[in-house]
């Protein structure tokens, strides 16, 4: 059936079972139209094809915006004509839906949230340069039309200022190797925020975040075992640091993974040992990052989010502000559609809340409660399976469609491409060291950087505000 058209396209939508339609607002022209609803006891398969349009969006991590023809040579550059990309929510996708713009209209095609975060899966199928074809894999959904209108587009609107800028610091990197002087320990960490408290900002309400990873066995090694590091003084040093840091103005950060477990360790854990997820077949899920492997777990598993609950315990009575949860949202979910996922993941951050710290995570997604999101900059990177892990395989980013849902929460944008993001209406935090994809591990020139990296954000920002900040 169509459910909307206007002099620039088409929208149809059909699936199995047929949807069909629950309420009229008057018009798929108004603010908001019930699309249909598709209900049953099994999963159900949305087909929406988009014609004519010139301007689609789609939710990938926070958001890509894309003419057909892009994304029809991008999927032939991918070789990816026949099977398509995917997105799965609620992990690499921001939200259940898609859109379209109109001059200053963007029309916003959306699944009715059932708050229960089972996955979602959607690919983009087909396309050619008049159109596209979404297909969506899920339980039995409720879909609405909605029109966003009066908002201008993202490109033309006046930059503004980070609300926060974020200081990455490694202390023991993924061989257990460490160049922090023995001498100094977890104190590094005061000498960082005092080249951080000194910088000139050009602001007068920029916030400073000093995010510490690789503070225990090193990063991408050990987890979910996070107790402070013995050699840099452990958890007392680690207090102590944290507090002298917070009373130079600077706000701390520290490391967790959500969804990962040292490979090596689970035979002694009988516990997490029956929280790894499974295949199909049976078999333990896995994951190798920088030649470590690891078990991913089931976040809807208690045991597996008690053990995070409780390192994340000892981590808070260190005084610290933030705590990272990454890969929530980061990487797809291991899962056949319908199934349970985001819900767990929900709680843990919650529970995290409840300890008294802000909790950001990796990726972009309206289910999750985070007080921040993590923009993915990855380059354009797709899986074996047709899932695209990062990038923007077909335009640029753009938070239209997320904002159009009335998604608030903050954006983690690395400060070098936060450009790409000019007039994101959204809060914007800056990592100010996400410069190059290397680790920012201290070593003796990292203190001497702080100022230079300072200085670049301070002229970025002039330039993106015309020479004011």
């Amino acid at each position: 059936m169509t459910i909307l058209e206007t002099g620039a396209g088409r929208i149809s939508l059909t699936g199995d079972p047929e949807p069909r339609e629950v309420f009229s607002g008057g018009s798929v022209t108004g603010w908001r139209q019930e699309a249909g609803i598709l209900r049953g006891n099994r999963i159900v398969r949305t087909q929406v094809d988009i014609r004519g349009f010139r301007e689609i969006h789609w939710p990938n991590r926070e958001g890509e915006s894309f003419s057909p023809g892009a994304a029809a040579s991008a999927l032939g550059g991918l070789d990816l004509r026949e099977r398509g990309l995917s997105l799965c929510w609620p992990a690499t996708a921001s939200l259940q839906g898609l859109g379209v713009r109109d001059g200053s209209d963007l029309y916003l095609l959306r699944a009715v949230p059932s708050g229960e975060g089972r996955t979602r899966f959607l690919s983009l199928e087909s396309a050619d340069p008049e159109g596209v074809r979404f297909v969506f894999t899920g339980e039995p959904v409720e879909w609405r039309l909605l029109r966003s209108t009066g908002r201008p587009d993202p490109v033309n609107r006046a930059a503004k200022p980070p609300a926060a800028m974020l200081w990455q610091l490694g202390l023991i990197d993924p061989e257990g190797r460490s160049r922090v002087p023995a001498s100094r320990g977890f104190d590094i960490l005061i000498d960082a925020a005092d080249r951080i408290a000194a910088l000139e900002t050009g602001e007068t309400d920029r916030r400073n975040i000093l995010h510490v990873f690789g503070y225990a066995a090193g990063h991408d090694r050990g987890y979910p075992d996070y107790r402070p590091a013995a050699e840099l003084g452990g958890i007392t040093g680690l207090r102590r640091a944290v507090a002298e840091v917070m009373e130079r103005g600077v706000e701390v950060s520290l490391y967790m993974n959500a969804r990962l477990a040292d490979r090596k360790d689970l035979d002694s854990d009988s516990g997490l040992a029956g929280a790894v997820m499974r295949d199909d077949s049976g078999e333990p899920v896995t994951e190798v990052y920088r030649g470590v492997e690891f078990a991913v777990m089931d976040p809807e598993n208690r045991t597996w989010r008690d053990r995070l609950i409780l390192e994340a315990g000892l981590l808070a009575s260190t005084g610290a502000e933030w705590i990272q949860l990454d890969q929530v949202a980061g990487r797809a979910a291991p899962t056949n559609p319908g199934e349970p996922w985001g819900d767990g993941y929900r709680k843990l951050i919650t529970d995290l809340q409840h300890l008294g710290t802000k909790v950001w995570i990796q990726g972009v997604c309206d289910h999750y409660p985070a007080d921040a999101f993590e923009a993915t900059w990855r380059p354009v990177t797709v899986l074996e399976d047709g899932t695209l892990r990062g990038g923007t395989p077909f335009g640029r980013a753009d938070t239209s469609l997320l904002e159009a849902a009335g998604f608030n929460g903050s954006l983690i944008v690395p400060a070098a491409k936060a450009g790409d993001l000019a007039g994101c209406g959204l809060p914007v935090i800056r990592d100010a060291n996400a410069r190059r994809d290397v680790l920012p591990l201290w070593n003796d020139d990292w203190p001497g950087e702080i100022p230079g990296i300072n200085e670049e954000n301070n002229s970025r920002d002039a330039g993106e505000n015309g020479g004011s900040i």
